[in-house]
């Protein structure tokens, strides 16, 4: 459905995502829809995941991207947790890690 050019921009960073704790660092970027950060994926090599989630009061999803081409999509039928945080945020990290972990991931 979509030109290659416009996948290109859609993860091309454009503007910068400064930490909540040091506005003076850069976190990662924000592309065309697409949070957009460097990381770390195993034998010393890294790369951008692009990240988009979305949370209402009784749903949440999040999108992940990652540069192998592998792509997740997480559904969730309640918006937070107990404690008021969004529970994408929450599942991200650990299915980063596992998509990671896998041989697949890499390339031969």
């Amino acid at each position: 459905l979509l030109q290659a050019a416009t996948i290109r921009q859609m993860f091309s960073p454009r503007t910068p995502m400064l930490s909540a704790d040091d506005t003076t660092k850069v976190v990662g970027h924000y592309g065309l829809g697409w949070a957009l950060k460097e990381e770390p994926l195993g034998r010393g090599k890294t790369g951008v995941v692009a990240r988009h989630g979305g949370a209402l009061p009784c749903t949440a999803a999040s999108l992940m991207h990652f540069p192998n081409g592998v792509n997740l999509a997480v559904l969730f039928n309640l918006g937070q947790s107990a404690d008021g945080k969004f529970l994408g945020r929450h599942i991200e990290a650990p299915l980063s890690q596992l998509v990671r972990s896998h041989e697949p991931f890499f390339e031969p």
